[in-house]
C-alpha cells in the first residue's frame, strides 16, 4: 500500500511538471501502470504482517492474501459487535458512518460548481502562474491562422422622378456712344443784350470725332440766322475730355476762339463750352448735357438649378 501510495504521488509529480493537462495525464498513466506492475508483487503475507490485528495462522493456504484480509476483516467486525474500547470504536463508525451521514444535493449553479469550474477552465486567475512556483513549467504561446469574416451589405436606391429648371437671365449692357450724325448739345449765350440774336455753339456726333457748329439765332424762336464757322473737333462720346481748344476764327469780319471740356457719369455727358471775342472784350460760357446712346451689348447669365440632382446619378 505504501508502494502504491508512493506511485500515486510520483504520477501527481510528473503532471505538474508537464506542459499541458493532456500530457500530464498521459505520463501520469503511463508511470501508474508500470510502478502497478511492481507494486502488486509486494501484496503478500510478509506485508500483510504489518497490518494491525492480521493474524498469519488465520489465511487459509487455497484462498490468495487479499481474501484472507477481507476474512480477517470481516471477523473482527463480529468481534466489535458489543466491545466499547478505542480500536472498536474506529471498526464501528467505518460500518455504520456511510448510513448515518446526512446527503446534501448540491445544485448546479452553487458557488461550488460554477467556481470550480471558473477555476479549472483558467487556474492562473485564482492560483496565479505555476511559472515561479515550478521551476519546469514554460509558458507556451499556441498561433492558429487568422480567423476572418466578410460581411456584405446593400444599398438600393427607389426610382424617383425629379424635375429642376436652368434659368437663363439676359442682362443687358447699354455701350457709352453716338450714331454719327446724331445732334448732342446747344450751348446758347447772349453776346448782346439789345441785339435780336443770341450766340449758339452746336455738338454733333461724328465719325470719330465731334462736330462743332458756331452760329447766330434769332432770341425769338432760336431759329437760325447765319453760320460763322462749323468743323471737326476731337472728342468720343462716353469719354471725359479734357479743355481743348474748339473753332477759332481771326479774319476781317470775325475775331473768336473757343474751348470746351466734357465729363461724363455712365452714359450721361456734360459739354462745358466758351466763346470769346478779344477784339472786343466780349466773353461766355455755357454747359449743356446729353445721354450717350452707344451698341448695347447682352450677357447670358445661367442659373442652373439641377447640379445637385445630377451630383445624386453619379
Amino acid at each position: 500500500m505504501k508502494r502504491l501510495a508512493l506511485a500515486l504521488c510520483l504520477a501527481l509529480t510528473a503532471s505538474v511538471h508537464a506542459q499541458s493537462l493532456e500530457e500530464a495525464f498521459t505520463q501520469g498513466r503511463t508511470f501508474g501502470q508500470s510502478a502497478n506492475t511492481r507494486a502488486h508483487g509486494s501484496v503478500n503475507g510478509t506485508q500483510a504482517n504489518q497490518v494491525p490485528n492480521f493474524d498469519p495462522a488465520s489465511v487459509p493456504t487455497d484462498r490468495p492474501t487479499a481474501e484472507a484480509l477481507n476474512a480477517n476483516a470481516r471477523a473482527r467486525v463480529g468481534q466489535c459487535t458489543n466491545a466499547q474500547d478505542a480500536s472498536c470504536a474506529a471498526t464501528q463508525f467505518s460500518q455504520s458512518n456511510p448510513t448515518q451521514r446526512q446527503s446534501v444535493t448540491i445544485d448546479t449553479q452553487s458557488p461550488l460548481i460554477t467556481r470550480g469550474r471558473q477555476i479549472g477552465s483558467d487556474p492562473t486567475s485564482v492560483l496565479g502562474t505555476l511559472a515561479g512556483t515550478y521551476s519546469d513549467c514554460t509558458l507556451t504561446t499556441q498561433t492558429g491562422p487568422p480567423a476572418s469574416e466578410t460581411e456584405l451589405c446593400h444599398r438600393t436606391r427607389t426610382v424617383e422622378t425629379l424635375t429642376c429648371d436652368r434659368v437663363l437671365t439676359v442682362v443687358p449692357a447699354p455701350g457709352a456712344g453716338c450714331t454719327p450724325g446724331e445732334f448732342l448739345t446747344r450751348i446758347v449765350g447772349d453776346l448782346c443784350p439789345w441785339c435780336p440774336d443770341v450766340l449758339a455753339m452746336e455738338f454733333t456726333c461724328g465719325v470719330t470725332d465731334y462736330q462743332m457748329h458756331v452760329r447766330m439765332l434769332w432770341k425769338s424762336d432760336l431759329t437760325p440766322r447765319y453760320s460763322i464757322a462749323q468743323g471737326p473737333v476731337p472728342g468720343r462720346s462716353g469719354v471725359e475730355i479734357p479743355p481743348t481748344p474748339g473753332l477759332a476764327r481771326f479774319d476781317a469780319f470775325w475775331c473768336f476762339d473757343t474751348t470746351y471740356e466734357q465729363r461724363c457719369m455712365g452714359a450721361t455727358c456734360t459739354l462745358t463750352a466758351s466763346f470769346r471775342n478779344p477784339c472786343q472784350a466780349l466773353a461766355i460760357q455755357g454747359s449743356g448735357t446729353f445721354t450717350a446712346q452707344g451698341a448695347t451689348t447682352f450677357t447670358d447669365q445661367w442659373d442652373d438649378r439641377c447640379q445637385a440632382l445630377e451630383a445624386r446619378t453619379r
